[in-house]
């Protein structure tokens, strides 16, 4: 029975909470900030830097960029903790320090090896926690290890059981040893068991808050939670104990208004204030985007950062503004509201809803009849008008009466002077209505003369009545005292000194008329159309705001004029129909597209006090490759070459509320100005040398940055000075040269005679030489011709004694033959015959070739005879005739043996000389 009581409560609980007004919650997924869904834990470094522990690595977000930074062996990162803008951080057999580098960002670091007892670490790093004793020292852990890291050593403490997180809870070290109950660690390294805790060694502890005084919060899985004050542990005696039980609390933070925030593994996060009062229950219903909260964080601005199974969310405490989020579509867009007898009533795409107003866990509920689109919501006389696409309608106690079935009541307003009357715009021109007898209102008749459907309309001090068509301009029209009919009618063009496009607006701003169109606004007075200077930009809509305040809604940002300065708010509001509505007395509502926000004025235009200010975060320079110099806070003057005048900021705003209207301002060597974009950066190109600041504008704080862009070495200061010595020393060299010219001017006529003499006889020796150089010429030519005509005759001599040789050798061989054939033994033919073989085989002609050879081929057997000495007489011989290049028939012939025999010859030659068979042996014996 008490479960189902439990349960009844929850689900009402949290039905009423998922309808409250909340504060803002910002979605990072994974995307958004490029790395995987889960994050284990969340710090914040000095700088204001949020640093997230990812399944992918270091997470770090300046506000408008993240970044990655992975561990060495691709390690999940399991716990991270910040220490000024030191980054310790933990994975599997991995504690690291990410030390801030103006190259990297952050430089890794391992730091899990002492030079003492060499800790060497090889289960998972899971937490990280500073230390209650001192500011220089860390505490991680795993789930059996504790490690004291202080200045680059580890000292391993061993705790009595295997444990769960380490805590720092109102300067006490807690943490469960698992199966035993609370210990505390003290600041010698020793360990003390907290009495009366035993009744938590059967459970495991999730985390362990501070409450009043000297008590504690303790968040357990599944068996809910318990105070520890002194020597008792008790069951907390709240009714949110048996709430949260079954959702398994997994994480705890302190808000800093002293309030405490619960999240749980199975129903997103439990907000209660400083009396443990619930404030907001926030889950996936309603805002987050997973239910599964892994890590909790608390920035310097209050904002509560949560890590989630799958993203990140930022939930902004602090805020100023509360949004109601229309997360399943069920009141639509909201385009009208106004807050009536203590009612809220919101015009939408859908109709008119209701609800109390100082009940927003109550959920709005619709009013029958006014379904479709709603324009305008207003009270008059104490009654709500509705302007609806149908027509006007007549809403009180929560009931709605259709008083004009004119359709498109885009627009009603007051007559001035006439508080019986109103006058409407819609699709097909005007309507007056009347008060009614019983208090209410009557359409009392059509304004003829203009059919026009009017979006906007408004009277000037004149009485004119000003109209705004919806897409093609702009009307001025006279109306008759009773409003029966236009008297006169002018349509605005460009020759009445006004330019505009088709989509126009109207405001009164200091009882002056203003239209506005695109980026310029005009004011009309007596004299006409003037241009008016505002004190806001002009790309967007703008917005008159009660006490003189005006507003200019753009995609994504609100940008409020106070006291001579910008405030931007992230409020994204119905693009084309921007809406500010005024609940009484200082209260706002802004339409949103889906759903809206509420705020007061005060808190919209009173100075913000951000935790940081604004800052060049990273510096870049644009040039191939890239330069990147990354800024801490507390970062001196740059100073940077000459040509790194191509440069890159990229800003940190003051805080994580995504939009900021920031301006910068260069005083230097040259002056420039602009507004920091949407993505936080801008760029200067071509700055000269000089010294710089840069002034960065953000709400209420201004920051500078200072740098300089060095000259030229050649312009430097000892450069000039050497210019300066060269320039006297060239000038000294001048005038030297000036007076020795001087001196000389008697001797020239002289040197120039003598001159001219000099270079006669250089001419007439050059023309010596170069006669004897023309007859040595001839001389060489026509011994070079004598020698040529010698060796061509030895050359013919040596041709004609071959020929001979091979042609009686031939005859004799011939002659032979024929003996042969007459007798074989006739002893006379045989002695003709041998004396024919003698006459073949004569040297003495064999001693004429090789000396007619020897003069053409001087020295080729000396040659040939050293290279290869042991070729004999005959291998001279056929390597002589190879070389003058006959054939195996022509050597036979002279030689006197057969072709075959030469063959056989010619084959021993090739084996004596080593010539390989592809190497052809006449080519080789010519070119030897």
């Amino acid at each position: 029975m008490r479960q189902m009581v439990c349960a009844v409560m929850l689900m009402l609980t949290t039905g009423v909470l998922c309808a409250q007004d909340l504060p803002r919650i910002q979605h990072f997924d994974k995307s958004v900030y490029g790395a995987q869904n889960q994050n284990w834990a969340i710090s914040q470094t000095e700088d204001g830097l949020m640093v997230f522990a990812n399944n992918a690595g270091l997470l770090t977000f300046d506000g408008f960029r993240w970044q990655l930074a992975g561990l060495p062996h691709g390690q999940v990162a399991r716990s991270v903790f910040a220490q000024g803008n030191r980054l310790y951080t933990g994975g599997f057999s991995e504690f690291a320090v990410f030390e801030p580098d103006k190259k990297t960002g952050f430089k890794y670091r391992p730091a899990n090896l002492t030079s003492d007892n060499q800790v060497v670490l090889s289960d998972e790093i899971w937490h990280i926690v500073p230390s209650a004793f001192d500011d220089s020292s860390v505490y991680y852990q795993s789930f059996s290890r504790i490690y004291k890291y202080r200045a680059g050593r580890s000292v391993e403490l061993k705790p009595p059981s295997n444990i769960m997180f380490l805590q720092n809870v109102n300067g006490r070290m807690l943490f469960q040893g698992i199966g035993r109950g609370l210990y505390e660690l003290k600041s010698d390294g020793s360990f003390y068991f907290l009495e009366g805790t035993e009744l938590l060694s059967q459970t495991i502890v999730a985390f362990i808050a501070p409450l009043q005084g000297d008590s504690v919060l303790v968040g357990t899985k599944n068996h809910g939670f318990f105070v520890v004050a002194g020597i008792s542990c008790t069951p907390w005696s709240s009714v949110y104990n048996n709430m949260l039980r079954p959702l398994q609390p997994n994480k705890a933070v302190v808000l800093h208004n002293g309030g405490l925030a619960i999240g749980t593994v199975l129903d997103g996060v439990f907000v209660f204030d400083n009396r443990m009062q619930l404030q907001y229950h926030i889950n996936q219903t309603n805002g987050l985007q997973n239910n599964t909260v892994l890590s909790m964080f608390v920035d310097k601005a209050g904002g509560l950062w949560l890590g989630l199974d799958k993203g990140i969310d930022r939930i902004n405490l602090n805020a100023r503004f509360r949004w109601y989020h229309d997360l399943e579509g069920r009141i639509g867009n909201v385009y009208a509201a106004v807050l009536h007898q203590g009612v809220l009533y919101v015009g939408t795409n859908h109709g008119v809803y209701w609800r109390p107003w100082h009940d927003s866990g109550k959920p709005f509920e619709f009013i029958k009849g006014t379904q479709g689109q709603v324009w305008h919501m207003q009270v008059f006389n104490d009654h709500v008008l509705c302007g609806h696409n149908e027509g006007t309608f007549l809403i009180q106690n929560g009931r709605s009466v259709l008083i004009s079935d004119i359709t498109g009541g885009w627009q009603t307003i007051a007559v001035p002077g006439r508080p019986d009357m109103l006058l409407q715009g819609t699709y097909s021109g005007l309507v007056v209505f009347a008060r009614a007898a019983g208090g209410g209102w009557q359409v009392r008749n059509r304004v003829s003369g203009f059919s026009e459907p009017i979006r906007q309309i408004q009277f000037d001090k004149q009485g004119q009545l000003w109209a705004v068509h919806p897409n093609c301009g702009l009307w001025r029209l006279t109306l008759d005292r009773d409003l029966q009919a236009v008297q006169s009618l002018k349509r605005i063009t460009a020759a009445d000194g006004i330019g505009y496009d088709d989509k126009v607006r109207l405001l009164n701003w200091h009882d002056t008329l203003l239209v506005k169109s695109g980026s310029h606004v005009w004011a009309y007075t007596a004299q006409g159309f003037k241009t008016y200077t505002l004190p806001l930009p002009l790309d967007g809509q703008l917005l008159i705001l009660p006490q003189g305040h005006m507003a200019l809604a753009r995609p994504k940002e609100l940008i409020v004029q106070t006291q001579g300065r910008l405030v931007s708010w992230p409020v994204d509001m119905v693009e084309n129909y921007e809406k500010i509505e005024v609940l009484g007395g200082d209260q706002l509502l802004f339409c949103l597209e889906n759903g809206f926000a509420t705020c007061r004025l005060s808190d919209l235009v009173e100075a913000q006090t951000a935790p940081h200010k604004v800052r060049v975060s990273v510096l870049e320079v644009v040039s191939d490759p890239v330069e990147r110099f990354f800024m801490p806070a507390d970062a001196g003057p740059v100073q940077l070459r000459a040509t790194q005048n191509n440069l890159r900021f990229y800003i940190s705003p003051p805080d994580f509320e995504g939009s900021h209207y920031i301006k910068w301002q260069l005083d230097g060597s040259t002056h420039r100005s602009g507004v920091v974009d949407q993505s936080g950066l801008f760029e200067l190109n071509s700055l000269p040398a000089g010294n710089y600041t840069l002034r960065l504008l953000c709400h209420d704080q201004t920051t500078t940055f200072d740098f300089e862009i060095r000259r030229h070495w050649w312009l430097r200061w000892w450069a000039l000075i050497v210019w300066l010595l060269m320039f006297t020393g060239l000038f000294g060299l001048v005038e030297f040269y000036n007076r020795l010219r001087i001196s000389r001017s008697m001797d020239v006529a002289h040197a120039e005679y003598l001159r001219a003499l000099e270079l006669q006889k250089i001419k007439a020796e050059k023309d010596r030489l170069e006669k004897e150089q023309i007859l040595e010429n001839q001389l060489r030519h026509t011994e070079n011709q004598r020698l040529q005509d010698e060796l061509d005759n030895k050359n013919r001599e040596l041709s004609n004694l071959t020929l001979n040789l091979i042609r009686k050798n031939e005859l004799l061989a011939d002659l032979k033959t024929k003996l042969k054939d007459i007798s074989s033994e006739n002893d006379k033919v045989w002695q003709i015959i041998r004396a024919i073989d003698t006459q073949m085989a004569d040297d003495n002609e064999w001693a004429l070739f090789e000396n007619a050879f020897n003069q053409v081929h001087d020295a080729f057997f000396k040659k040939i005879k050293h290279a290869y000495p042991e070729l004999s007489t005959g291998d001279l011989r056929l390597a002589a005739l190879l070389k003058l290049n006959l054939n195996s028939k022509e050597i036979a012939a002279v030689l006197g043996i057969s072709v075959r025999g030469i063959e056989n010859k010619r084959y021993r030659l090739r084996k004596k000389l080593g010539l390989a068979e592809d190497v052809n042996l006449t080519e080789w014996l010519i070119v030897f």
